[in-house]
């Protein structure tokens, strides 16, 4: 019974000693990379436009 109780003690101290610094990291991981890629979607249409505009203004 005492072994148990210390189990579940042991296993309950480990979870509150997680490194919450895993998910920080991933968290800048996903939001640098959406930005980036919201970046190259916003350079990529806005050259896609630019080049329409260009060819409407040759006709």
């Amino acid at each position: 019974m005492v072994n148990e109780i210390r189990a579940m003690t042991a296993d309950l101290n480990w979870r509150e000693a997680m490194d919450p610094w895993a998910f920080v990291v991933a968290a800048y991981v996903v939001g640098l990379g959406a930005t980036a890629a919201m970046v190259l979607w916003s350079l990529y249409t806005m050259r896609r436009a630019e080049k329409r505009r260009d060819e409407a203004r040759r006709r």
